[in-house]
């Protein structure tokens, strides 16, 4: 003969074992949010200046061209970057006082129709160094009025890069991250 207890098939639950139930739902709801933020974290992304030019042109419009690339290195083996929005701007640094940033609406000006880095989308697979080539203009009467009065014969100055962008992890996209480096600029 057989125990009831045995043959039961409705035996209901110890508290004990719902504790044990709920502790692992809980370890394994863990492990699975740690991977996920793991996976979609955002990558190292590294802005450097390279290649940087100037001339001066003394015929009209009279001023400075500067040219220079900007190095986006994305030395992450596992998310790519989808740049949405990209922008350089020129940094002024005065011998006294603070720095200064070349006015956004002359900046703009001087980059020309279809060229503003501002409309540069694309997408920056891993371990890969992306360079953007970035021409921009200062005319002479605005180069002696931001930057030092035409007093100084070296111009110390930076560049500003300001990006929008996306991480990409496979088919999953992250937030949209707002990026803001300040690289020197040797020229």
């Amino acid at each position: 003969m057989s125990s009831p207890a045995a043959s039961s098939p409705s035996r209901s639950w110890s508290p004990k074992r719902y504790l044990v139930l709920a502790l692992a739902g809980t370890l394994v709801a863990s492990v699975i949010v740690v991977a996920v933020s793991a996976v979609l974290s955002p990558a190292a992304i590294h802005f450097s200046v390279v290649n940087a030019t100037h001339a001066y042109q003394d015929k009209s419009p009279a001023g400075m061209y500067l040219n220079f690339t900007i190095a986006a290195n994305n030395s992450g083996w596992r998310a790519g970057v989808k740049y949405r929005r990209f922008a350089a701007d020129l940094v002024y640094h005065p011998a006294w006082g603070r720095p200064r940033l070349l006015p956004p609406a002359y900046s703009n000006k001087t980059r020309g129709v279809g060229t503003s880095p501002s409309s540069l989308r694309f997408v920056q697979p891993p371990r890969n160094t992306t360079e953007i080539l970035v021409p921009l203009f200062v005319g002479t009467d605005d180069w002696s009025k931001l930057m030092g009065n035409g007093e100084e014969m070296i111009t110390p100055m930076s560049v500003q890069v300001r990006a929008t962008v996306h991480f990409i992890v496979g088919m999953a996209t992250t937030r949209s991250y707002a990026l803001a480096v300040l690289c020197r600029l040797a020229v």
